[in-house]
């Protein structure tokens, strides 16, 4: 498991990418969970753009594979806790990507 970071955007990368809330970007080589990004115990949450997209969903679990080639977003855990609405949570990842 490691770790790269990334400062300029590229149409294909075979890594794990996880954007910050402050678009900082990090590329991590597979295999890595949740859990490795995040740490114990966890204020942050990993989330795909799906499901910042979809009303009711929830974040991916600690114990979650990431994907290589998939873009997730590194989220504080109160932007699930809030009153968020769909249309918030679409401005975010729009925002993000």
């Amino acid at each position: 498991m490691g770790c790269v970071f990334s400062h300029k955007a590229s149409s294909k990368f075979n890594t794990v990418r996880v954007v910050h809330l402050n678009g900082y970007v990090e590329d991590f080589f597979d295999p890595i969970t949740v859990k490795d990004i995040t740490g114990k115990p966890s204020k942050h949450v990993i989330c795909s753009s799906a499901h910042l997209l979809s009303f009711g969903t929830q974040p991916l679990g600690p114990e979650a594979e990431l994907v290589p080639g998939r873009v997730y977003f590194l989220l504080p855990n109160s932007v699930f806790m809030s009153d968020s609405s769909p249309v918030d949570l679409a401005a975010l990842a729009t925002r993000l990507t």
